[in-house]
């Protein structure tokens, strides 16, 4: 098996890029003169094994926690695999310990989808990147926080933070202060974990504003890649244009259309249709 390379965000930093093919995220690095922190232990403990295997190729620090971002399937499955102290958000913990209990055959799973208590994606992924479901072992985090933790690594501070959002309630957000580099897991994504996907507006600026309250020079969301904080202020800047439109339309789809373009300064995509109903389900769903 051929080790891939990681890609280098700085000297302290580096991260097995996102997969999309079973929906394999980031994972990453950080290493001060003392100890390294992973980011999120990954899929599967394949996907763990690929990361593993490859920062070995690197002079690191010896790698003592792993942090995840929320407790989504493709952030945790490869905790087992990694074998270190697992830090989490309390809620993390809690939905983690609810996962135990879950079969994962394909009925299971099927049957999940059927009451709405897992989506059709997650269940398709799982089967893409599972040959064998004995494999997957849900291990526990072995410390968890609620709302702010501070880790120094040796001339790195690692700032954990809860930050809810409408992707995860337990969604947490992991800032480099030395590097400028700020970790926002599936943050700008909206609720999969509903009868329609949605986002809701106060949540969405909620987040929006505390993403642009760090002092990051370069952000890393968890299927995307490492950007400058120009690159990323244009999502953001989109995303906030969506939800002062759904704030001033609120369910009103025809003057949703009509008003978006002239916020976003541009035509409206078929993305940017998906969108707008990720909104408006918000509204439905919340009411």
């Amino acid at each position: 098996m051929s080790i891939p390379n990681l890609k280098r965000i700085s000297d302290k930093i580096i991260y097995l890029p996102a997969d999309h093919k079973t929906d394999r995220p980031i994972l990453a690095a950080i290493t001060g003169t003392r100890r390294t922190l992973l980011v999120d232990a990954g899929n599967s403990p394949a996907h763990a094994e690929v990361f593993l295997n490859a920062l070995s190729q690197y002079p690191l620090s010896p790698i003592d926690f792993v942090i995840l971002t929320h407790w989504h399937w493709d952030h945790i499955f490869g905790i087992h695999r990694i074998g270190l102290p697992t830090i989490a958000h309390k809620h993390t913990r809690l939905q983690m310990e609810k996962m135990t209990e879950w079969s994962w055959t394909d009925e299971a799973l099927d049957q999940r989808v059927a009451e709405g208590t897992e989506i059709p994606f997650c269940a398709e992924m799982i089967k893409k990147e599972f040959s064998d479901r004995n494999q997957i072992i849900i291990a526990l985090p072995d410390i968890t926080y609620e709302k702010c933790l501070e880790i120094d690594l040796g001339g790195l501070t690692c700032i954990i933070e809860h930050v809810p959002c409408d992707h995860s309630e337990d969604n947490t957000f992991v800032f480099i202060k030395e590097e400028g580099v700020l970790f926002v897991g599936d943050s700008l994504g909206p609720n999969f974990y509903a009868p329609k996907r949605y986002y809701t507006v106060k949540k969405l600026l909620s987040l929006l504003e505390k993403i642009e309250s760090y002092d990051a020079r370069i952000i890393v969301a968890s299927h995307w890649e490492a950007v400058d904080k120009a690159e990323f202020q244009t999502e953001i800047d989109e995303l906030r244009a969506f939800a002062y439109t759904a704030e001033v339309c609120g369910q009103d789809r025809d003057a949703f259309l009509h008003l978006l373009p002239e916020k976003l300064g541009r035509a409206l995509n078929d993305v940017d249709c998906q969108y707008i109903d990720y909104f408006l389900d918000g509204f439905a769903i919340n009411k």
